[in-house]
């Protein structure tokens, strides 16, 4: 529900960030019944914003503390203390310098 909740809080502000510039153009010019719709529009977006921020709050205090823990990772250490790594890819010969 988590990432349900960014994608609505996202939703919110773009069409947010949307009304405002239409109402910027709509400013400038003359006429128009863009009005209330703009205000209708902008009063709204707050809906979808809210709705994510509810579904993060429940994914954070309602369904972490209820995940099950990953546990203990097991630590062996080795009886050998040096160890060699080798990186290699497929016709890489010609990045190897030869001596």
């Amino acid at each position: 529900m988590g990432l349900y909740g960014i994608l609505l809080i996202t939703l919110g502000f773009c069409l947010y960030l949307i009304a405002v510039v239409v109402a910027a153009v709509h400013a400038l010019l003359p006429g128009g019944r863009l009005g209330i719709w703009l205000h209708a529009l902008v009063w709204h977006t707050g809906v979808p914003v809210f709705t994510g921020l509810v579904f993060c709050s429940w994914e954070v205090f309602v369904l972490l503390p209820s995940r099950p823990g990953l546990g203990a990772v097991p630590f062996i250490e080795l009886d050998r203390k040096w160890v060699t790594g080798v990186l290699t890819a497929y016709n890489d010969e010609e990045s190897i310098p030869c001596n």
